[in-house]
């Protein structure tokens, strides 16, 4: 549909990273592995900025949604490209989800301040993405490798 549409073109053009197995047991520790992992990446600059701003729009409303999915992001001037590095914690961890379960799926996502990006469209399509393949197949992934292609096949390209 017109969702898997808006992620295939935004899969092709944004920053797509994968970690196969997070180690964090709570949603701080992961959103904060998985920031370490874009820095490392991406050359991010102000580090503790992000991670504040993460923290502080977590603290507002989590972002733990349903079906073991959860999407911390925020705006920020230390990106110029939509980012999102995509993590399976497969002990599953407590986002206080929207359903009360655990978390196994977790995309963070960095949106650019300078310029418009249509991260709500994002979210949207890679939870679609995500819901289509079952969070079982994501959690059988045994590498980033084999994880990012089985994100690639759901959308597509």
């Amino acid at each position: 549909g017109r969702n898997l549409n808006i992620f295939i073109r935004i899969f092709k053009f944004y920053i797509v990273l994968v970690i196969a197995d997070l180690q964090g047991t709570n949603k701080y520790d992961i959103i904060d592995e998985l920031l370490d992992h874009v820095a490392k990446r991406t050359g991010l600059g102000d580090l503790p900025h992000v991670r504040q701003d993460l923290r502080h729009r977590e603290k507002l409303m989590s972002t733990g949604l349903e079906r073991g999915v959860a999407v911390p992001h925020c705006r920020t001037d230390q990106v110029d490209t939509l980012t999102c590095a995509l993590g399976i914690c497969r002990k599953g961890a407590d986002f206080d989800s929207l359903d009360g379960q655990p978390t196994h799926v977790v995309a963070l996502t960095l949106v650019p301040l300078s310029k418009p990006a249509p991260y709500v469209q994002f979210i949207a399509s890679l939870v679609l993405a995500v819901d289509q393949l079952g969070a079982d197949k994501l959690l059988a992934c045994a590498d980033s490798a084999s994880l990012y292609e089985a994100i690639r096949a759901a959308v597509g390209k």
